[in-house]
Protein backbone atom coordinates (compact mmCIF):
# COMPACT_ATOMS: atom_id res chain seq x y z
CA UNK A 1 0.00 0.00 0.00
CA UNK A 2 1.14 3.31 -0.62
CA UNK A 3 1.53 5.38 2.52
CA UNK A 4 0.71 9.13 2.26
CA UNK A 5 4.32 10.56 2.57
CA UNK A 6 5.16 7.84 -0.22
CA UNK A 7 2.24 9.48 -2.29
CA UNK A 8 3.64 13.34 -1.53
CA UNK A 9 6.91 12.00 -2.43
CA UNK A 10 6.11 10.28 -6.24
CA UNK A 11 3.70 13.71 -6.46
CA UNK A 12 6.88 15.76 -5.83
CA UNK A 13 9.02 13.71 -8.26
CA UNK A 14 6.08 13.71 -11.02
CA UNK A 15 5.73 17.47 -10.90
CA UNK A 16 10.19 17.77 -11.32
CA UNK A 17 9.67 15.11 -14.20
CA UNK A 18 6.45 15.90 -16.43
CA UNK A 19 4.81 19.22 -15.74
CA UNK A 20 4.54 21.42 -18.65
CA UNK A 21 4.62 18.34 -20.80
CA UNK A 22 2.76 17.84 -23.72
CA UNK A 23 0.63 14.39 -24.03
CA UNK A 24 1.34 13.27 -27.87
CA UNK A 25 -0.17 9.71 -27.24
CA UNK A 26 -1.49 7.29 -24.65
CA UNK A 27 -1.76 3.11 -24.51
CA UNK A 28 -4.55 1.89 -22.24
CA UNK A 29 -4.74 -2.00 -21.45
CA UNK A 30 -1.58 -2.60 -23.28
CA UNK A 31 -1.06 -6.28 -20.87
CA UNK A 32 -3.85 -8.12 -19.93
CA UNK A 33 -4.11 -8.41 -15.71
CA UNK A 34 -6.84 -9.88 -13.92
CA UNK A 35 -6.44 -7.81 -10.93
CA UNK A 36 -5.89 -4.40 -12.82
CA UNK A 37 -8.81 -2.27 -12.46
CA UNK A 38 -9.30 0.97 -14.44
CA UNK A 39 -10.87 4.44 -13.05
CA UNK A 40 -13.37 5.95 -16.00
CA UNK A 41 -13.70 4.63 -19.45
CA UNK A 42 -10.23 3.53 -20.89
CA UNK A 43 -11.47 3.81 -24.66
CA UNK A 44 -11.70 7.26 -24.14
CA UNK A 45 -8.41 8.54 -22.49
CA UNK A 46 -6.68 9.55 -25.69
CA UNK A 47 -9.35 11.95 -26.41
CA UNK A 48 -9.53 13.08 -22.43
CA UNK A 49 -5.43 14.09 -22.69
CA UNK A 50 -3.82 13.85 -25.96
CA UNK A 51 -2.92 17.19 -26.91
CA UNK A 52 -3.14 18.83 -22.98
CA UNK A 53 -0.28 19.74 -21.21
CA UNK A 54 0.35 18.10 -17.96
CA UNK A 55 -0.63 20.33 -14.65
CA UNK A 56 0.35 19.57 -10.99
CA UNK A 57 0.33 16.52 -9.62
CA UNK A 58 -0.78 15.67 -5.99
CA UNK A 59 -1.34 13.18 -2.88
CA UNK A 60 -4.40 12.22 -0.69
CA UNK A 61 -4.09 9.11 1.38
CA UNK A 62 -2.68 6.37 -0.81
CA UNK A 63 -3.51 7.84 -4.22
CA UNK A 64 -1.84 10.26 -6.45
CA UNK A 65 -3.40 12.56 -9.27
CA UNK A 66 -2.08 14.23 -12.06
CA UNK A 67 -4.19 16.97 -13.64
CA UNK A 68 -4.04 17.04 -17.27
CA UNK A 69 -6.38 19.95 -18.67
CA UNK A 70 -9.99 19.21 -17.03
CA UNK A 71 -9.13 15.95 -16.36
CA UNK A 72 -7.62 13.50 -13.90
CA UNK A 73 -4.80 10.66 -14.34
CA UNK A 74 -5.24 8.55 -11.07
CA UNK A 75 -3.20 6.10 -9.09
CA UNK A 76 -2.72 4.08 -6.22
CA UNK A 77 -1.26 0.88 -4.42
CA UNK A 78 0.10 -1.59 -6.47
CA UNK A 79 1.44 0.74 -9.07
CA UNK A 80 4.37 1.36 -10.35
CA UNK A 81 4.67 4.30 -12.19
CA UNK A 82 7.89 4.99 -14.25
CA UNK A 83 9.17 8.16 -16.32
CA UNK A 84 11.09 7.04 -19.23
CA UNK A 85 13.78 9.52 -20.55
CA UNK A 86 14.09 10.04 -24.42
CA UNK A 87 15.56 7.22 -26.00
CA UNK A 88 14.54 4.97 -23.10
CA UNK A 89 13.11 1.72 -24.13
CA UNK A 90 9.40 1.37 -22.66
CA UNK A 91 8.70 -1.78 -20.44
CA UNK A 92 7.44 -4.89 -21.95
CA UNK A 93 4.45 -5.41 -20.14
CA UNK A 94 2.28 -2.45 -18.71
CA UNK A 95 -1.56 -1.42 -18.20
CA UNK A 96 -1.13 2.34 -19.03
CA UNK A 97 1.31 4.36 -21.34
CA UNK A 98 1.42 8.34 -21.97
CA UNK A 99 3.92 9.47 -24.23
CA UNK A 100 5.01 13.02 -24.36
CA UNK A 101 5.85 15.49 -27.93
CA UNK A 102 9.69 15.34 -26.49
CA UNK A 103 10.06 11.18 -26.87
CA UNK A 104 9.60 10.75 -23.24
CA UNK A 105 6.95 8.77 -21.24
CA UNK A 106 5.65 7.71 -18.24
CA UNK A 107 4.55 3.92 -17.25
CA UNK A 108 1.81 2.48 -15.12
CA UNK A 109 2.30 -1.11 -14.28
CA UNK A 110 0.22 -3.44 -12.15
CA UNK A 111 2.15 -5.21 -9.98
CA UNK A 112 -0.05 -7.49 -7.61
CA UNK A 113 -3.46 -5.48 -7.94
CA UNK A 114 -4.12 -2.29 -8.63
CA UNK A 115 -5.80 0.63 -10.20
CA UNK A 116 -4.93 3.48 -12.40
CA UNK A 117 -6.92 5.55 -15.58
CA UNK A 118 -7.80 8.88 -16.16
CA UNK A 119 -11.60 10.66 -16.11
CA UNK A 120 -13.18 14.26 -16.79
CA UNK A 121 -12.70 15.80 -13.44
CA UNK A 122 -15.69 15.54 -11.19
CA UNK A 123 -16.90 12.94 -12.90
CA UNK A 124 -15.67 9.91 -10.95
CA UNK A 125 -17.91 7.06 -9.30
CA UNK A 126 -15.80 5.12 -7.29
CA UNK A 127 -16.27 4.63 -3.73
CA UNK A 128 -12.48 4.56 -2.63
CA UNK A 129 -12.22 8.06 -4.34
CA UNK A 130 -12.48 11.19 -1.77
CA UNK A 131 -15.23 13.26 -2.68
CA UNK A 132 -13.98 15.52 0.23
CA UNK A 133 -10.24 15.86 -0.56
CA UNK A 134 -7.34 16.78 2.21
CA UNK A 135 -10.30 16.61 4.52
CA UNK A 136 -8.50 15.15 7.51
CA UNK A 137 -5.80 17.70 6.95
CA UNK A 138 -7.99 20.01 8.68
CA UNK A 139 -8.52 18.05 12.07
CA UNK A 140 -5.40 18.69 14.25
CA UNK A 141 -5.87 23.23 13.54
CA UNK A 142 -9.46 22.03 14.50
CA UNK A 143 -8.25 20.47 17.14
CA UNK A 144 -5.56 22.38 18.51
CA UNK A 145 -8.08 25.75 18.53
CA UNK A 146 -10.13 24.02 20.51
CA UNK A 147 -7.84 21.91 23.00
CA UNK A 148 -9.21 18.53 21.74
CA UNK A 149 -7.70 15.32 20.50
CA UNK A 150 -7.55 13.89 16.98
CA UNK A 151 -9.02 10.19 16.74
CA UNK A 152 -8.19 9.06 13.39
CA UNK A 153 -8.06 5.43 11.92
CA UNK A 154 -7.50 3.95 8.53
CA UNK A 155 -10.45 1.43 9.15
CA UNK A 156 -13.29 4.12 9.75
CA UNK A 157 -13.26 4.15 5.68
CA UNK A 158 -16.27 2.02 4.39
CA UNK A 159 -16.43 1.52 0.57
CA UNK A 160 -18.63 -1.72 -0.75
CA UNK A 161 -16.11 -4.26 -2.19
CA UNK A 162 -15.53 -7.96 -2.53
CA UNK A 163 -14.53 -8.04 0.87
CA UNK A 164 -17.90 -7.00 1.98
CA UNK A 165 -20.13 -9.91 2.99
CA UNK A 166 -23.70 -11.19 4.58
CA UNK A 167 -23.40 -14.51 6.29
CA UNK A 168 -19.75 -15.40 4.20
CA UNK A 169 -22.12 -14.04 0.60
CA UNK A 170 -20.31 -11.45 -0.85
CA UNK A 171 -23.15 -8.64 -2.27
CA UNK A 172 -22.44 -8.00 -6.13
CA UNK A 173 -24.32 -4.95 -7.85
CA UNK A 174 -23.88 -1.24 -7.25
CA UNK A 175 -21.64 -0.05 -4.23
CA UNK A 176 -24.20 2.61 -2.99
CA UNK A 177 -26.35 1.37 -0.64
CA UNK A 178 -29.01 3.85 -2.24
CA UNK A 179 -29.29 0.96 -4.70
CA UNK A 180 -28.09 -2.22 -2.88
CA UNK A 181 -30.42 -2.00 0.41
CA UNK A 182 -28.63 -5.36 1.82
CA UNK A 183 -25.59 -3.61 2.43
CA UNK A 184 -27.60 -1.24 5.49
CA UNK A 185 -26.64 -4.67 7.51
CA UNK A 186 -23.40 -4.94 7.39
CA UNK A 187 -22.74 -0.62 6.69
CA UNK A 188 -23.91 -0.63 10.12
CA UNK A 189 -21.82 -3.35 11.63
CA UNK A 190 -18.94 -1.67 10.39
CA UNK A 191 -19.86 1.65 12.04
CA UNK A 192 -20.48 0.07 15.18
CA UNK A 193 -17.84 -2.24 15.52
CA UNK A 194 -15.14 -0.77 13.86
CA UNK A 195 -16.41 3.33 15.33
CA UNK A 196 -18.50 3.60 17.55
CA UNK A 197 -17.17 1.24 20.40
CA UNK A 198 -13.49 2.41 19.81
CA UNK A 199 -15.31 5.82 20.35
CA UNK A 200 -16.81 5.22 23.68
CA UNK A 201 -13.80 3.45 24.58
CA UNK A 202 -12.08 7.08 24.12
CA UNK A 203 -15.24 8.70 25.98
CA UNK A 204 -14.85 6.17 29.19
CA UNK A 205 -11.11 7.47 29.35
CA UNK A 206 -12.14 11.09 29.14
CA UNK A 207 -14.80 10.64 32.07
CA UNK A 208 -12.27 8.12 33.61
CA UNK A 209 -15.78 5.97 33.63
CA UNK A 210 -15.00 2.12 33.63
CA UNK A 211 -17.61 0.30 30.50
CA UNK A 212 -16.46 -3.10 31.02
CA UNK A 213 -19.91 -4.00 32.51
CA UNK A 214 -22.41 -1.32 31.47
CA UNK A 215 -22.64 2.07 29.56
CA UNK A 216 -24.81 3.06 31.94
CA UNK A 217 -22.74 5.37 33.77
CA UNK A 218 -21.00 6.83 30.86
CA UNK A 219 -24.94 7.79 29.90
CA UNK A 220 -25.34 9.81 32.44
CA UNK A 221 -21.70 11.28 32.65
CA UNK A 222 -22.15 12.36 29.36
CA UNK A 223 -25.99 13.69 29.51
CA UNK A 224 -24.99 16.09 32.13
CA UNK A 225 -21.83 17.18 30.56
CA UNK A 226 -21.65 17.00 26.68
CA UNK A 227 -18.62 16.18 24.98
CA UNK A 228 -18.13 18.17 21.38
CA UNK A 229 -17.58 16.17 18.21
CA UNK A 230 -16.73 17.04 14.84
CA UNK A 231 -16.26 14.50 12.25
CA UNK A 232 -13.87 15.87 9.73
CA UNK A 233 -14.52 13.78 6.60
CA UNK A 234 -16.66 12.62 3.86
CA UNK A 235 -19.38 9.44 4.26
CA UNK A 236 -16.97 6.97 3.34
CA UNK A 237 -13.82 7.79 5.04
CA UNK A 238 -16.35 8.69 7.91
CA UNK A 239 -19.73 6.30 7.12
CA UNK A 240 -23.35 7.19 8.40
CA UNK A 241 -25.08 4.58 10.19
CA UNK A 242 -28.40 3.52 8.80
CA UNK A 243 -31.86 3.49 10.86
CA UNK A 244 -33.89 1.48 9.31
CA UNK A 245 -37.51 1.54 8.20
CA UNK A 246 -40.05 -0.55 7.58
CA UNK A 247 -40.98 0.98 4.26
CA UNK A 248 -37.65 -0.24 2.56
CA UNK A 249 -36.62 -3.10 5.30
CA UNK A 250 -33.12 -4.43 3.23
CA UNK A 251 -34.32 -7.62 4.42
CA UNK A 252 -38.43 -7.86 3.65
CA UNK A 253 -38.95 -4.87 1.17
CA UNK A 254 -35.22 -3.86 -0.33
CA UNK A 255 -36.68 -1.36 -2.65
CA UNK A 256 -34.14 0.06 -4.87
CA UNK A 257 -33.18 3.72 -5.23
CA UNK A 258 -36.44 4.89 -3.11
CA UNK A 259 -35.89 8.06 -1.57
CA UNK A 260 -37.51 8.64 2.45
CA UNK A 261 -36.81 5.17 3.34
CA UNK A 262 -34.17 4.42 5.95
CA UNK A 263 -32.48 7.22 7.82
CA UNK A 264 -28.48 7.64 7.02
CA UNK A 265 -27.37 10.09 10.13
CA UNK A 266 -24.52 10.50 12.41
CA UNK A 267 -26.61 10.64 15.17
CA UNK A 268 -24.91 7.27 17.00
CA UNK A 269 -21.47 9.44 16.76
CA UNK A 270 -23.17 11.19 19.61
CA UNK A 271 -25.02 8.68 21.42
CA UNK A 272 -23.34 6.82 23.99
CA UNK A 273 -26.11 4.14 24.29
CA UNK A 274 -27.44 2.64 21.45
CA UNK A 275 -29.18 -0.61 20.93
CA UNK A 276 -26.87 -2.71 19.30
CA UNK A 277 -27.31 -3.44 15.25
CA UNK A 278 -28.66 -6.35 14.15
CA UNK A 279 -27.95 -8.74 10.90
CA UNK A 280 -30.98 -9.82 11.12
CA UNK A 281 -34.68 -8.67 10.43
CA UNK A 282 -36.35 -6.86 12.47
CA UNK A 283 -39.60 -7.57 14.00
CA UNK A 284 -42.32 -4.85 12.63
CA UNK A 285 -42.82 -3.03 15.95
CA UNK A 286 -39.30 -2.71 16.22
CA UNK A 287 -37.13 0.64 17.23
CA UNK A 288 -33.73 2.39 17.11
CA UNK A 289 -34.14 2.38 20.79
CA UNK A 290 -31.23 3.38 23.55
CA UNK A 291 -30.44 1.08 26.27
CA UNK A 292 -30.85 3.84 29.08
CA UNK A 293 -33.37 6.05 28.62
CA UNK A 294 -36.97 5.79 27.28
CA UNK A 295 -36.11 7.77 23.47
CA UNK A 296 -33.08 7.88 21.69
CA UNK A 297 -30.83 10.41 22.95
CA UNK A 298 -27.35 12.26 21.62
CA UNK A 299 -25.76 12.41 24.70
CA UNK A 300 -23.01 14.21 22.80
CA UNK A 301 -23.29 17.17 20.94
CA UNK A 302 -21.56 15.95 17.46
CA UNK A 303 -21.45 17.80 13.91
CA UNK A 304 -20.05 17.29 10.37
CA UNK A 305 -17.74 19.37 8.56
CA UNK A 306 -19.02 19.41 5.02
CA UNK A 307 -17.13 21.21 1.60
CA UNK A 308 -16.60 20.89 -1.74
CA UNK A 309 -12.67 21.11 -0.95
CA UNK A 310 -10.58 21.44 2.11
CA UNK A 311 -9.48 25.20 1.14
CA UNK A 312 -13.71 25.41 1.33
CA UNK A 313 -13.92 23.63 4.91
CA UNK A 314 -10.90 26.12 6.06
CA UNK A 315 -12.70 28.97 5.58
CA UNK A 316 -15.89 28.00 6.77
CA UNK A 317 -13.39 26.99 10.33
CA UNK A 318 -11.49 30.48 9.44
CA UNK A 319 -15.19 32.31 9.76
CA UNK A 320 -16.33 30.31 12.50
CA UNK A 321 -13.14 30.74 15.16
CA UNK A 322 -12.59 34.04 13.97
CA UNK A 323 -16.58 35.01 14.09
CA UNK A 324 -16.66 37.43 17.14
CA UNK A 325 -13.23 39.07 15.93
CA UNK A 326 -15.32 40.08 12.52
CA UNK A 327 -18.66 41.02 13.95
CA UNK A 328 -17.09 42.91 17.02
CA UNK A 329 -15.68 45.51 14.29
CA UNK A 330 -19.03 45.90 12.62
CA UNK A 331 -20.50 48.07 15.13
Amino acid sequence: MIELPEAVNLADQLNKLVYGKRISDVISKHTPHKLAWYYGEPKEYSNLVVGKTVGKAGAFGSLVEIEVGNTNILFGEGVAARFHKKGEPHPAKHQFLVEFDDNSALSFSVQMYGGVGCFIRGELDNPYYPTMKQFSSLAPYLTAYHKGIVFARPDFAFAANDDVKYKGETLPGNTQVFYSPMLIPVANQHVYEKIYEPMNELMSKIKHIDISDTTQHLQEACFENPVYVALVGDTVMLPQYYYRSPHSDPFTKPKSGVYGTNCPSDFIYGNIDPEPYSLLPHPKEHLENDLWTEFPIAENIVGRITGWDAQDASALIARTVFYDNVISGLG
